[in-house]
């Protein structure tokens, strides 16, 4: 049975707040660490904080499609609604970030950044081209700046993944992202055997690149596919596979494997995939407080991932100045930084909303 979209189901679906809520509190776990000093064991737990990411994108496709199925609009017309709901709040940070480190200047005569805020690295990211950089201007001009880097180049090839998954991919549905995924991991193989600087390792630029998170990206047009049309009980288990994807995700990324990182992003985006197939099966109401507390900070979660940096790294400077920086302050200091984030992310996603829609109206004009 194929799901008419001027019904009911085009309407926000709470888990999709829910998991961007985890997604984003993984996010603020793993950057909260940085200033702190924690035990080798709570310190590795933390890290794998940052596979909140694979869970926006797979979401985020999900989520793209079914708004390009609704609006049935031209290429365009789909570039022109993306530009306005990025542009003005990443810009808006950049403003911010370049004001951060000229107030770190000025208290302490010197900030490690203010070397990277050139005229090329600070254009690439109003541009948002920083996404092909493979400098510092992909991640240091806005700290997690590569993940909104890497999202508008996956906007950009979203309409032609799905023209080519349509006429060519959708009859082998499930077996699309394995296809990208093999495609990606034998040019990174073999671009890594030919340079260094194109291995794929943790925290480089082939690893945070819109190549690498292609086939994590894929598998969100599969998953509203089968939504879509019904056909979410052909994933039989779909409980089971997350669990042993996310056995493997630990072992990928905890593992001394070579091109690890490579297959790290696919395997927990399986994870995220399979969890989410095995959810809309489940006829949950998500009325309880950690649900609702999760649904809001979801559907903040882009304001929240914007401004987040100024709290767990420049604040958390200052703060680590005058206390320990061990792992008894960080227990006390990382809910507070929470609820700080939350508390700023509010008037900072209203501010969000009135500068999208005066570009709109700008563009529209």
């Amino acid at each position: 049975m194929k799901i008419n979209l001027a019904n009911g189901k085009n309407q926000t679906l709470p888990w999709v707040n829910v998991l961007k809520g985890i997604a984003i509190l993984m996010v603020l776990i793993v950057h909260s660490t940085q200033r702190f000093e924690l035990p080798f064991i709570l310190n590795e737990a933390c890290k794998f904080g940052q596979m909140g990411c694979q869970i926006f994108f797979v979401i985020s496709a999900f989520c793209i499609y079914m708004s390009y199925e609704r609006h049935k609009e031209s290429i365009g017309g789909f570039y022109k609604r993306r530009f306005i709901t990025v542009a003005p709040g990443y810009w808006l940070t950049i403003i911010f970030n370049i004001a951060a480190v000229l107030l770190i200047v000025y208290i302490y005569g010197y900030s490690r950044r203010a070397q990277y805020f050139t005229v090329e690295n600070v254009s690439a990211n109003f541009l948002l081209l920083n996404g092909l950089c493979i400098g510092k201007a992909n991640n240091y001009i806005v700290r997690g700046g590569w993940y909104i880097g890497t999202t508008v180049i996956l906007y950009f090839l979203f309409p032609f993944l799905v023209c080519f998954y349509k006429r060519y991919a959708q009859r082998i549905k499930c077996l699309f992202p394995f296809l990208i995924f093999a495609f990606v991991l034998a040019v990174l193989f073999v671009a890594g055997m030919f340079s260094s600087t194109l291995y794929c390792k943790n925290y480089s630029f082939v690893y945070y690149s819109f190549f690498n998170q292609l086939p994590c990206y894929s598998l969100g047009i599969v998953l509203y596919d089968l939504y879509k049309n019904d056909d979410l009980e052909r994933i039989k288990n779909p409980l089971m596979w997350a669990l042993l994807s996310f056995v493997a995700s630990l072992i990928f990324f905890y593992g001394e494997i070579p091109y690890s990182f490579v297959f790290e992003p696919f395997v927990f985006g399986l994870t995220a995939f399979f969890f989410i197939c095995w959810l809309m099966r489940k006829p949950y109401q998500y009325n309880s407080k950690i649900s609702v507390l999760l649904q809001e900070g979801g559907a903040n979660s882009f304001s929240i991932y914007l401004i987040h940096s100024f709290i767990v790294f420049d604040a958390a400077r200052f703060l680590t100045k005058y206390v320990p920086d061990n792992w008894i302050v960080w227990l006390i200091w990382f809910p507070l930084a929470c609820i700080l984030i939350w508390w700023l992310s509010i008037p900072y996603e209203k501010l969000i909303n009135l500068l999208q829609k005066g570009m709109k109206k700008l563009i529209n004009n």
